[in-house]
């Protein structure tokens, strides 16, 4: 089942596009992660032959094996990207599992775009018979804790220790999940 675009506007009235990541984003994809790596939210610099390779997994992923790939654009600059994985290169983990990934530039977050998308991502595994989401964070990330568990009822599950690096640090990360409502929306 596809994803159709649409419109959320902030409460600030800022208009904001939700749409499906598409071959035309590499560079706008490309600025997103440089302006993520400039704000230390990543620890090394971007990688142009680096971003292909995501665009075309992202892109892989939703089409070769039923996941999501969406961005949020304000005035044609990508401000947030959100991922719905069901596959590794295509290959298919497990029927009824799907992983998460969320990010938005800092100085757009607090906005509710975050929700919008996260709400997206869950509404499009319900249809597609996906009944449990995953995904992780830094153990120490207040916002992304109260934000998932919170906000959104995901439960811990389970730490991962020494997980990703840092600012030159092993972090550990924190495993969440949520079981969705079966029979659709």
């Amino acid at each position: 089942m596809s994803f159709r675009e649409r419109r959320y506007k902030t409460p600030t009235d800022k208009d904001i596009k939700l749409r499906l990541l598409d071959w035309t984003d590499l560079n706008g994809i490309t600025k997103f992660h440089g302006e993520l790596y400039d704000s230390n939210y990543f620890d090394s610099p971007p990688n142009t032959t680096l971003e292909v390779r995501y665009v075309l997994r992202n892109l892989e992923a939703r089409e070769l094996a039923g996941g999501l790939s969406l961005v949020a654009d304000h005035q044609k600059e990508i401000i947030a990207e959100a991922t719905l994985e069901t596959s590794i290169f295509g290959i298919p983990v497990q029927k009824h599992i799907g992983k998460i990934w969320l990010v938005v530039l800092p100085e757009w977050r607090r906005l509710g775009i975050g929700t919008e998308l996260l709400t997206a991502l869950e509404h499009f595994a319900i249809r597609n018979g996906i009944m449990t989401l995953w995904t992780h964070f830094e153990r120490d990330c207040e916002i992304e804790e109260k934000f998932y568990c919170e906000k959104h009822k995901y439960v811990k599950t389970g730490l991962v220790k020494k997980a990703l690096m840092r600012q030159n640090k092993p972090k550990d990360h924190l495993l969440v999940q949520k079981e969705l409502p079966r029979g659709g929306i």
